[in-house]
């Protein structure tokens, strides 16, 4: 009868110990994360990290109007490291080409430096800004790529594939070269 006292008795130990296990209470905890602007060097603005260069060339001079088309180098890359959703715009100008080999100047005259249409790109999941269209650039600002409210959040790219410089007839032979301004500006925050 010991042996049988001893069975019932882990019978019951065995079935207790698994009733309490299955009545535990679940307890609720909490994960938080505060983002805030940065104040490191490069946080909290909107920034210009990179901006496109072309080359052109050698071409070969012709009678009539050409266009001359290349792709950047690199692509335009702006950060938005505000967190607000607040937007931004990207203004490019171009000074005129010129050639500065030899003793005197020669500036190349007519000719018009395309910015082609470009879908910018993130690695992250931010809303997308608008896509740039096609500008004929000159000396005065203009706006090449936009972020509305709530869109460009992160890292954005642009790469200009397929630039044009239009030369009109004319022209003398040479080495021409422009420089290009790029800003980025913060707009209003929502």
């Amino acid at each position: 009868m010991k042996k049988g006292n001893l069975v019932t008795a882990t019978l019951l130990l065995s079935i207790g110990l698994l009733s309490l296990s299955t009545t535990a209470d679940a307890v609720p905890s909490d994960a938080e994360l505060i983002l805030q602007t940065g104040t490191a060097p490069g946080t909290g603005v909107v920034t210009l990290d990179q901006a496109p260069n072309f080359k052109f060339g050698p071409e070969d001079i012709v009678g009539g109007e050409v266009v001359y088309t290349t792709n950047a180098l690199n692509p335009m890359a702006v950060s938005d490291s505000r967190g607000t959703g607040g937007g931004w715009e990207i203004k490019a100008n171009i000074t005129s080409f010129t050639d500065t080999s030899g003793t005197n100047p020669i500036t190349l005259i007519g000719a018009e430096f395309i910015l082609p249409a470009v879908t910018p790109t993130s690695p992250g999941g931010s809303v997308k800004p608008d896509d740039g269209v096609e500008k004929v650039l000159n000396t005065q600002d203009q706006i090449v790529l936009t972020a509305k409210s709530g869109e460009g959040l992160g890292i954005w790219e642009a790469q200009y594939d397929l630039a044009g410089i239009k030369v009109p007839s004319g022209n003398y032979v040479g080495t021409y070269k422009a420089t290009m301004e790029w800003t980025a500006i913060a707009t209003v925050s929502p």
